[in-house]
């Protein structure tokens, strides 16, 4: 992979639930799924799957999306100028989007911070999903370490997990696949949408990279389930405690 690029923007969260509800898109009985809703409105925007994965990081200060792409900065600019209804100017701020490109500079043995949101959760025999921790009255201690396991699972070959935290945990509503009231161009044949909790974690990592091309793709694409729907970014972060650097094993 020769590279990608790293898309930030304001984001004002009132005026993406007006949007919501204007499409009926995202709309539950609980409230507005903001990553459904998201997914939809960076589509119209940008193209199918043209901002993925992304996150919506809220604040006291405002709201801000951070998202992956291919595409180049002009085209994400062109792109927004010609598709972007008016309405949208009252989610995304055109004039606070600010790109920065990413190149594969990893070195193998090198120690980096990540982190990431996402929905930890394990694939069940009859097809459903279920927390990967399996006491639902389980500490914060216990469930970081379910989630430790399980975020290392998921790293697959490309980077070993020295170090997990688990900064916040809750049990968010999110409108299953099969559900409609989510594709804001399809609302005359809506069903009611169907709402799934599960949790969702926001993880601190410290991991060790053993495959610098399997991190970096990991970076593109993400990490777990609902990456088009605002989970799984992965986010480099400077490593937050002292630690020692790798060694070579003795023969």
């Amino acid at each position: 992979m020769m590279g990608f690029n790293l898309l930030r923007s304001n984001l004002s969260v009132p005026g993406l639930h007006r949007w919501a509800r204007g499409r009926h898109c995202g709309v539950h009985a609980r409230g507005i799924d903001e990553g459904r809703a998201l997914h939809h409105l960076l589509d119209e925007c940008f193209g199918p799957g043209a901002l993925r994965p992304f996150r919506l990081q809220v604040s006291r200060g405002g709201a801000t999306l951070t998202a992956c792409t291919d595409l180049a900065p002009t085209e994400l600019s062109a792109r927004f100028g010609r598709y972007a209804l008016p309405e949208i100017l009252a989610v995304l701020d055109p004039g606070s989007m600010a790109v920065r490109s990413v190149v594969n500079d990893w070195q193998v043995g090198e120690m980096t911070g990540i982190e990431l949101v996402t929905r930890p959760e394990r694939r069940l025999t009859n097809g459903g999903t279920a927390d990967a921790c399996p006491d639902p009255e389980a500490d914060l201690a216990v469930r970081e370490a379910h989630y430790a396991q399980w975020l290392d699972e998921r790293l697959g070959g490309a980077a070993r997990l020295e170090y997990c935290q688990l900064r916040r945990y809750r049990r968010m509503p999110v409108l299953r696949s099969g559900s409609r009231r989510m594709s804001p161009m399809k609302t005359g044949s809506a069903r009611s949408a169907a709402v799934s909790f599960g949790p969702e974690a926001r993880l601190y990592g410290e991991v060790r990279i053993e495959d610098s091309a399997a991190f970096f793709d990991l970076l593109r694409h993400g990490l777990g389930r609902h990456r088009g729907y605002g989970y799984g970014l992965v986010l480099p972060r400077p490593v937050a405690r002292e630690v020692m650097p790798a060694r070579a094993a003795s023969s």
